[in-house]
């Protein structure tokens, strides 16, 4: 059998959810095993070579699309786990043949590769029938983020020939650490919720996801985190939120961990705040002498903008207070003036009187 070498760039890293293993049987001189049994596939197809023929498992049997483009789409029985998709294919004639690879994850299809070229010699694929498996062109495997999928589609396109391929394969990064290593959970705080996890042999780093429905879809908040804990504190008391974690490993980012869930509360009985519509202000002399004011926050607020307009070297030397209560004797009124320069420093003290 003829192996080519293929050039492909991986264009997006996926998450993974679970694991199920694609099947352990191998297809002939393939590096991948074979499509999961009970897989169904549509696409457009020539007389005899339906699409089924490019996953039943044999290489001598392969699907035509019955023109130089088609789209063979297969889904899986159930979600499964799978890290590259290896392709052996067919031509009438010695043709370069494009694939784009996509990956169906929650009901919908992502793209997984950019577009990948490789030669196909003569392998006679416009024949009814089998073919002899030496002039079927293996190409070596194309690498995607490891996942989970529900199916996997290929776009195709040959430049002399009718599209045809012998067989695809998937492969299954072993590697990849169970869900259940993860042991992520998570912890209820006021305004917050506090995540912890186990660690992960060679991780460089790991990616936090966050949903506010069990199962997802969720939204990643955070990348590259190093340790094994996290503060998400861009929650909302009386909210339940629901997190996964991955790892990044060598091959990309690991499938996501379990499940963990939390809902922010604030305090039983919270301390009432101030509504701060009076304050008492403190002005220390340099003297030491200090002088004290019950005063409303507009009487401060004014007291602030003259000081501040003075520290830049504008306005009044002195700024008249009123003693309100303090008032004593026949006077109608007394004020307390205060000159700047004399003023080593003030402090202002809200409260509340409702």
């Amino acid at each position: 059998m003829k192996r080519k070498s293929i050039i492909m760039i991986v264009a997006i890293m996926m998450m993974i959810f679970g694991v199920v293993p694609v099947s352990a049987a191998p297809v002939g001189g393939m590096k991948g095993n074979a499509i999961p049994q009970g897989s169904t596939s549509t696409g457009p197809f020539y007389t005899g070579h339906g699409t089924s023929s490019a996953h039943d498992g044999d290489i001598t049997t392969y699907w035509n699309s019955g023109s130089n483009s088609g789209t063979i789409q297969i889904t899986f029985p159930s979600k499964t786990f799978i890290s590259g998709v290896q392709i052996a294919s067919v031509a009438s004639s010695s043709s370069v043949t494009a694939y784009k690879i996509y990956g169906l994850k929650n009901g919908e299809w992502e793209v997984l590769t950019p577009v990948i070229t490789g030669k196909v010699t003569v392998g006679n694929p416009s024949t009814p029938g089998t073919i002899d498996p030496g002039k079927v062109d293996i190409f070596e495997p194309t690498a995607i983020a490891p996942g989970e999928y529900e199916g996997i589609k290929l776009d195709t396109s040959a430049s002399a020939s009718w599209v045809a391929i012998a067989e695809i394969t998937l492969l299954s990064d072993t590697k990849e650490p169970p869900t259940s290593q993860f042991n992520l959970n998570a912890t209820a705080g006021n305004a917050k919720v506090d995540l912890s996890w186990s660690s992960i042999t060679d991780s460089k780093g790991y990616d936090i996801k966050r949903s506010t429905s069990q199962g997802g879809p969720y939204t990643t908040i955070a990348t590259g985190v190093t340790g094994t804990t996290y503060t998400d504190t861009n929650v909302k008391n009386g909210i339940t939120y629901y997190y996964v974690v991955s790892a990044i490993i060598s091959s990309g980012v690991s499938r996501e961990s379990n499940e963990a869930f939390a809902t922010p509360q604030g305090p039983s009985n919270p301390e009432p705040q101030p509504t701060g519509d009076r304050a008492i202000l403190v002005v220390t002399m340099t003297t030491g002498l200090e002088k004290e004011f019950d005063l409303s926050m507009t009487e401060v607020n004014a007291f602030i903008d003259w000081y501040e307009a003075k520290s830049n070297g504008t306005g009044s030397a002195k700024f008249a207070i009123d003693k309100h209560g303090n008032n004593k004797g026949p006077f109608a009124s007394r004020k307390d003036y205060v000159i700047f320069d004399k003023i080593l420093t003030f402090e202002v003290s809200e409260y509340t009187t409702k």
